[in-house]
C-alpha cells in the first residue's frame, strides 16, 4: 500500500536516516544531512510539525507540511506542501517540492505520491486557490511527467525552469481515473 505519512515523533529514528543517506541534489535541497540526531528530533522536528500548524512562522512566511510517501512502509520519497502559496510567493517554487529516492525513481511513484500531496493540500483549511503551483528544472523530464499527469498546465518558462498550475476543480474530476504504482 502506498500512503502519506506525516512527520512525526513516532517515526523520528526512520525520518531521521532519510535525510542522512539522501544527499541534496539539483531539485532537492538536503538541509538535515550531517546533524545529530538529537538535534534533529529535539529542535528541528518540533520547529517543523509546529511550522505545519502555523506556529512558529514568521511573517510573510508559509506554513508547510513535510510528508514522505511510503511504499508498504518502505521510504520512498518526501514532499514538501506549503498550504497556501500562490504561484511564485516569497520565492518559493509552489505548493508542493518533492523528492523520489533514487532505487524508486522511474516507476510512477512521483506522479501517484503526488496526486496524494495535492489531495492533502486541498483538504488543508487555509488553501482557498483556484491553482496548485509547481514547478521543476527545464531539464527534469521525470518531474515534467509526474506534473502533467495531475493536470499540470505550463504557465510560464524561462531559461531554466518550467512552472505549472493545476487547476483545482479538473483535479478533483480527475481523481478516481488513477492507479496505483505497481
Amino acid at each position: 500500500m502506498i500512503y502519506l505519512d506525516d512527520l512525526n515523533r513516532d517515526c523520528s529514528v526512520r525520518e531521521f536516516w532519510f535525510f542522512q543517506i539522501h544527499p541534496s541534489d539539483k531539485e532537492f535541497i538536503n538541509e538535515f544531512r550531517g546533524m545529530s540526531f538529537y538535534v534533529f528530533r529535539e529542535r528541528i522536528m518540533q520547529e517543523l510539525i509546529d511550522g505545519s500548524f502555523g506556529v512558529g512562522v514568521h511573517e510573510g512566511d508559509i506554513p508547510e507540511t513535510y510528508t514522505f510517501l511510503l511504499n508498504n512502509d518502505e521510504y520512498i520519497g518526501l514532499f514538501r506542501i506549503r498550504h497556501d502559496a500562490d504561484g511564485l510567493l516569497n520565492g518559493t517554487k509552489g505548493n508542493i517540492d518533492f523528492y523520489i529516492i533514487p532505487e524508486a525513481r522511474h516507476k510512477g511513484y512521483a506522479s501517484y505520491g503526488l496526486r496524494l500531496a495535492i489531495g492533502k493540500l486541498l483538504d488543508f483549511e487555509d488553501f482557498h486557490n483556484k491553482y496548485v503551483y509547481l514547478s521543476c528544472d527545464v531539464d527534469d523530464i521525470a518531474s515534467r511527467i509526474a506534473i502533467l499527469h495531475n493536470c499540470g498546465d505550463i504557465y510560464y518558462t524561462d531559461t531554466n525552469r518550467l512552472y505549472f498550475r493545476i487547476s483545482v476543480l479538473k483535479f478533483r474530476h480527475t481523481w478516481c481515473t488513477y492507479l496505483e504504482p505497481k
